[in-house]
């Protein structure tokens, strides 16, 4: 539960493998919001200059006019609100972590990035249904996966996710062997890693004849040269669908060797 909480409020939400959906299967659902609510009240909101902030400032007031409008729709569409929900009185663009419990797929709060301190929670049945709504998003930057190890070592690969974690949260970015990069409208390329300097490379393909250029190119120019049924023999060797077949097309070669 802590870790959770810590992956959906840390540096007020904003950060790009942040929490931003939660899913929770049936039997621990109402135990699991009990507690994130607990945690989620103890949290000091105050400048982010002061070094006992927990929760500091939003970067922007179009930041605190998405998350009111996505706390409206889930509200409207039958999510509760269990604490926060506001801005937090005083100077600076503060918001009060939110706990949002009985989220459902059809709120904006569970399809849209919302990059602040809000933590959506939906019930489902089991692990199947979750990885099923996980994946139905557009955002596939980070995941994570809270059970025991080697279930969750299945698990992750069924998540479309650039990302994945067992147990874990947000620390992706600080392995630095580790690729750092999502998939579908999370972007394209990796950070980091062998694969991120990679991305910093140009491939380049090379081909050196090691017979000679004084042979002549096999099927060139006149056509007839080569012909049909010689063309046709020398795919089936080196394509054929078995042994069979790749001998088949040595023996038609053999017979037509002009």
């Amino acid at each position: 539960v802590n870790l959770g909480v810590q992956g959906a409020y840390w540096n007020a939400g904003q950060i790009c493998i942040a929490v931003e959906r939660v899913y929770v299967e049936a039997p621990i659902y109402d135990e699991y919001v009990r507690r994130v609510v607990e945690e989620t009240e103890r949290l000091d909101v105050r400048s982010s200059a002061d070094p006992d902030a927990d929760i500091g400032a939003l970067t922007t007031q179009a930041q605190v006019e998405r998350l009111m409008r996505q706390l409206e729709d889930a509200e409207r569409k039958g999510a509760r609100i269990l604490t926060g929900g506001a801005e937090v009185d005083g100077p600076g663009r503060h918001f009060a972590p939110t706990v949002v419990a009985d989220a459902t797929h059809d709120m904006a709060i569970m399809r849209e990035e919302s990059f602040g301190p809000v933590m959506p929670i939906m019930k489902v049945a089991d692990a199947e249904e979750a990885i099923r709504l996980a994946n139905d998003s557009p955002y596939a930057l980070a995941a994570s996966i809270w059970t025991r190890r080697r279930r969750g070592e299945r698990l992750v690969r069924r998540l479309r996710a650039g990302m994945v974690s067992v147990n874990d949260v947000l620390y992706h970015g600080a392995v630095a062997g580790l690729p750092f990069g999502g998939m579908g409208d999370s972007g394209y390329g990796r950070v980091h890693g062998e694969e991120g300097l990679r991305e910093m490379t140009q491939t380049r393909a090379v081909l050196v004849d090691r017979v000679g250029v004084a042979r002549e190119p096999v099927g060139g120019f006149p056509f007839r040269r080569f012909g049909t049924r010689r063309a046709r023999a020398l795919i089936r060797v080196l394509h054929g669908t078995g042994i069979g077949d790749r001998l088949k097309g040595i023996a038609r070669l053999l017979r037509d060797p002009d």
